[in-house]
């Protein structure tokens, strides 16, 4: 027979516990240790000049507002109030994510695109859009072809790494191959966007020390007054050049800063 010493010791015990594990239940764990805070971006006196030529536009073209709302989500930079300039409308609907990650296109929308158009398409939409098993040797392809064929297969091969459909060794293992001729751009079409866009694919596939400091010597040398490196009235509002050499100054001032995604992660 169970005595009644024993029945009140074991509730007793039964009580102490779940009281135990109740204090357990309801005791706040610690909050993890915030992250630390990015390091303060450095902008130079030539780069503010070109952020307040930038500032000042009223409207840019597509392939130059995808540039300036990258360098605002990674430079921390103050949203540039510039819209899309008329005439944009169209390439909004296959290009815009790079703004606006809402938009969604399937396989089928891209089917009417030329090759070219749809390699960048496809970059940009892979993460709904499975890429071609060959994606990747397209992009070696166009590159071999040297000059303005660089950026046509880099630009899309940034794009593609940043929305994880290819992985970041395997891109820079691609650079690695075109590593002289991006630096050989750079040094012979300098005046031109192509030889700015071969400094950037250096700098964002990890050569950045293959930038040589006479090669942004002569960027800053070529600066206009007025902040921009536009030579005339840029045509459609084409400020691309500009927008290049801007995100070419703040990377090398600000080395060691992890790049974002560049084409923004869609809503869930």
């Amino acid at each position: 027979m169970t005595s009644r010493f024993s029945v009140v010791t074991h509730g007793f015990c039964l009580v102490s516990l779940a009281a135990l594990l109740g204090g357990c239940a309801s005791r706040q764990s610690p909050p993890p240790p915030a992250a630390p805070p990015p390091a303060p971006v450095q902008v130079s006196p030539a780069a503010q000049r070109a952020i307040d030529f930038l500032r000042a536009q009223k409207a840019m073209s597509l392939s130059t507002l995808v540039v300036v709302r990258y360098l605002e989500r990674q430079f921390g930079l103050e949203p540039f109030p510039a819209a899309l300039a008329p005439g944009g409308e169209a390439q909004m609907r296959f290009f815009g994510r790079l703004i606006d990650p809402s938009l969604t296109l399937s396989a089928e929308d891209l089917a009417p695109l030329s090759e070219l158009e749809g390699t960048n398409a496809l970059a940009i939409h892979c993460d709904r859009v499975p890429l071609p098993a060959d994606y990747l040797e397209r992009l070696r392809k166009l590159a071999s072809g040297g000059g303005r064929r660089l950026g046509q297969a880099f630009l899309p091969l940034i794009w593609a790494v940043d929305n994880g459909c290819i992985r970041f060794e395997s891109a820079r293992a691609l650079a690695a191959e075109n590593r002289a001729a991006l630096a050989e751009e750079a040094e012979r079409d300098f005046e031109r966007l192509e030889g700015v866009l071969a400094i950037v694919f250096l700098q964002r596939f990890g050569f950045a020390e293959d930038v040589k400091p006479e090669w942004i010597a002569r960027l800053l040398a070529g600066q206009n007054a007025d902040g921009g490196w536009v030579k005339e009235e840029a045509k459609d509002c084409d400020f691309r050049r500009t927008a290049v050499a801007l995100m070419v100054l703040l990377a090398h001032d600000n080395p060691g800063r992890a790049w974002l995604p560049w084409p923004a992660p869609r809503p869930a």
